[in-house]
């Protein structure tokens, strides 16, 4: 068992920080697109250069882009369908009979790519700003979504992973306590086989004499 959830710590450290890579580019988006949403909302003005808003938000949406595929951690991208949920090994249960099942945890991945692709932030007009403002707001709602979600699963795997550091060191101490009780038991049996020989060496020692002192009579 204390191998087992050797190996179940490893997981989790690894599903975590493969979270926690995720949870910062979450974040990191979310202040992007408050950016872009700046910018959209700028455009809806009539005496702006729409041109050059157009080129901050096309900029701004490829960076974003680059914080998407640049948040993997050991091949596992949770802000993209493509790299699906992901499935932690985070405990191993027995039951009264002894048999050993396994829990996980299951995180959801969050598409950011498909929300951005889905959404057009046409800054062209002043007109197409007003449109584009609404789909700007729901991708907001979405990642700010997403982000909590990823900061939820990332807190339980920090909770689980203290639970079975805590319940390792619970297993070694109660198997240290049963080693220390089977070597004093182990201790009082040598000590009482050393009495046995010692004193079957006083007997032996005092026939001797008596012996001795019987043959000494007949002198």
């Amino acid at each position: 068992d204390v191998a087992g959830f050797n190996a179940i710590s490893d997981s989790l450290s690894l599903g975590q920080a493969t979270v926690t890579v995720a949870s910062a580019g979450a974040e990191q988006i979310t202040d992007l697109l408050i950016q872009m949403k700046e910018k959209v909302v700028s455009a809806t003005g009539e005496n702006v250069d729409h041109t050059k808003i157009a080129a901050d938000v096309t900029e701004l949406k490829n960076q974003i882009t680059s914080v998407i595929a640049a948040s993997q951690f050991n091949g596992s991208n949770l802000l993209n369908s493509l790299g699906g949920d992901m499935t932690i090994l985070s405990s191993l249960d027995r039951d009264a009979a002894g048999v050993v099942t396994a829990s996980n945890i299951t995180v959801s991945s969050v598409d950011f790519q498909l929300g951005l692709d889905l959404t057009t932030v046409d800054v062209s007009t002043s007109a197409a700003a007003d449109t584009s403002l609404a789909a700007i707001e729901a991708l907001i709602q979405t990642a700010v979504d997403g982000t909590a979600a990823l900061g939820a699963s990332q807190k339980r795997i920090e909770d689980q992973g203290n639970f079975v550091s805590k319940l390792t060191d619970a297993m070694k101490s109660g198997i240290g306590a049963l080693v220390d009780a089977d070597m004093e038991a182990a201790s009082a049996r040598l000590q009482a086989l050393q009495v046995q020989q010692q004193l079957g060496v006083q007997a032996l020692s005092i026939a001797n004499q008596g012996a001795q002192s019987i043959l000494s009579l007949f002198r």
